[in-house]
């Protein structure tokens, strides 16, 4: 059965993809890849799940939704561990990028890197993408 509304089963889905492609726990194991909002004192690197939006999709065979959002990570500098954060994190972009286009109905529209403005030597990623479901 389907939503004009999907946010919380198009979420389920993302991060099951994330927490299950191998790509991405290599660089970021599954216990830090979160819903929406990450601990106080995370620990680096991670991965949360952006705020969605969704655009009904209404069709004569039955209901849908469009699903906006991004993946954010970040990456911080770890010594003997992560050397070179910009890189890491673009590996990181990358991968999250691969596993959301493999996704049925799943498009990227952006990816973007840039230091995070809150904490120093740490590097953030973004990737956008839009989920359909009919």
């Amino acid at each position: 059965m389907t939503t004009i509304s999907p946010i919380i089963t198009t979420r389920q889905t993302i991060l099951t993809a994330l927490k299950s492609t191998g790509a991405v726990t290599a660089i970021v194991p599954a216990e830090r890849i979160y819903p929406s909002k990450a601990p106080a004192s995370p620990i680096y690197p991670l991965i949360r799940y952006g705020q969605p939006t969704a655009d009904p999709v209404r069709l004569s065979g039955g209901d849908g939704g469009a699903v906006s959002s991004i993946v954010q990570c970040y990456v911080a500098k770890q010594r003997g561990v992560i050397d070179d954060p910009e890189t890491t994190c673009g590996d990181l972009v990358k991968a999250i990028a691969d596993a959301l286009d493999a996704l049925p109905g799943c498009f990227v529209t952006l990816t973007q890197l840039f230091d995070d403005p809150q904490e120093a030597d740490t590097k953030r990623g973004v990737v956008s993408f839009t989920q359909t479901t009919i």
